[in-house]
Parts: C-alpha cells; sequence; structure tokens
C-alpha cells in the first residue's frame, strides 16, 4: 500500500495524512526490520522533503531531474 500511494503522487492524488498514516502502522506492527524499514525511509522522506511531495503531485518536479512539469520550466 505504501508503495501505491507513493506512485499515486505522480497521478496528481496525494494524501499526505494518509501516507503518514499507513507509515507509521508499518513501522509500528511491522514484524521485520524490512517492513520498520521501508515505513521510516517513506516518513524519513516525507517530514525532510514535504514541500517536494506536494509539488509532484501538482505535476512539477522543484528540482527538474525528473521531467514533471518541464513545460513549466521551458
Amino acid at each position: 500500500q505504501l508503495t501505491e500511494l507513493l506512485r499515486d503522487i505522480y497521478g496528481g492524488e496525494y494524501d499526505d495524512a494518509k501516507l503518514r498514516e499507513l507509515a507509521r502502522v508499518a513501522r509500528e506492527s511491522s514484524t521485520c526490520s524490512f517492513g520498520r524499514e521501508a515505513a521510516r525511509t517513506v516518513l524519513t522522506g516525507m517530514n525532510r522533503f514535504d514541500n517536494e511531495f506536494a509539488a509532484h503531485a501538482e505535476g512539477d518536479c522543484p528540482a527538474g531531474e525528473c521531467g514533471r512539469g518541464e513545460e513549466l520550466h521551458s
């Protein structure tokens, strides 16, 4: 589910609260380190790059690296 929610961002769907809650639950309830670390990585990225997550959902890449929003920057 985390992967699906992250992919949805490129389709313009970004539910910050839902993504954070799912990652929190996964981090706290996972029985293996892989699940905990995957959730931690998502939460760390969201905490450090929240504006970039929102920008990508709006079709823009602030860094201009992934091709999103190129039409806005040209």
